[in-house]
């Protein structure tokens, strides 16, 4: 079975639950319970919800009539998440023939500005919205619209994932974009300290850069200029995760290459990424160490190779 593409993945669609609560990191609480399932990536992991509101005092409640949609859940805070997983509610419900704009979708006051942009490019207007104070307030849905995820966390994607990265990358993008062999990127993270930083990155910088690579930080530039430089990438390489998930604007050919542990745990979405992209996917897989991951150059050189062979091989 292909790593990225599952034939058996559960059949997607969407569930209505009529008079439901939304509250803390997109929960979910219907007949008293909350909403738990793997089509939903959400998990035990959201008992949380309950220390939360034990600790402080009772919610404010606020109803909504008619159709909503909870457009976030467990990991809300991760720009990654957005791509692989809560945009995929709004296509899966573009799929079903349904007007974006008659439906309101439930965020949290403080979701970040990213994701209001993206919002707007994909043809949600802001009197759609609907922010609250998920840390103190409960909203009660008339009937709530629950999109099954098109993305696993752990590894594969429903066939249809490839339609909605085709439908996200045009309505993002906004025109035909073509590869260009020249630019080469070599995705790093400053703003904030990596939970598995790459001990020897310092060294993997000068090599990408050997290799003709720019090294690119896409936190330093506005939405919009991220969005043009990954759109004709014909090269993105950097540590997995959020940064890489950005190859959802790179063109067909494109070659993704990623620095990460060897746990099936971690996942390997960006495989599901590539895949709907007509990518082609590479790993660098390193030693885990006390201080971080720690990537062999001479692997690492290896990869480099093969992506500009690749690449070579298109034009």
């Amino acid at each position: 079975m292909s790593l990225h593409r599952n034939p058996i993945y559960e059949a997607v669609g969407y569930y209505v639950a009529s008079n439901a609560m939304v509250t803390y990191d997109g929960t979910i609480i219907y007949n008293d319970n909350i909403v738990s399932s793997p089509t939903l990536n959400v998990s035990e992991l959201n008992r949380h919800v309950l220390e939360h509101f034990l600790e402080g005092e009772l919610p404010l409640l606020h109803p909504i009539g008619g159709l909503s949609v909870v457009l976030y859940g467990f990991g809300w805070v991760v720009y990654g998440h957005w791509l692989v997983e809560f945009f995929t509610r709004v296509y899966t419900v573009h799929a079903f023939g349904m007007d974006l704009n008659k439906i309101t979708w439930i965020l949290p006051n403080d979701v970040p500005q990213y994701v209001l942009s993206f919002l707007s490019k994909i043809g949600i207007r802001k009197e759609s919205l609907f922010l609250f104070d998920h840390k103190r307030e409960i909203v009660c849905c008339e009937n709530l619209l629950i999109p099954v995820n098109l993305c696993k966390s752990s590894s594969n994607a429903h066939p249809l994932f490839e339609k909605y990265c085709q439908w996200f990358r045009k309505l993002c993008v906004g025109h035909e974009a073509a590869l260009d062999k020249c630019n080469k990127l070599f995705v790093t993270r400053k703003s904030f300290t990596n939970h598995r930083p790459v001990v020897n990155g310092d060294e993997l910088k000068e090599i990408s850069q050997e290799f003709g690579y720019q090294v690119f930080s896409p936190e330093t530039m506005s939405l919009d200029e991220q969005i043009e430089i990954f759109s004709t990438a014909a090269s993105i390489a950097g540590e997995y995760g959020s940064g890489l998930h950005n190859s959802i604007f790179a063109p067909e050919h494109a070659v993704i290459t990623a620095l990460r542990i060897n746990r099936q745990a971690f996942g390997f979405v960006q495989s599901s990424l590539a895949a709907a992209g007509g990518q082609t996917m590479s790993y660098v897989f390193g030693e885990e160490r006390d201080d971080g991951l720690y990537i062999r150059p001479d692997w690492y050189r290896t990869a480099l190779q093969y992506a500009d062979d690749s690449i070579n091989s298109r034009f």
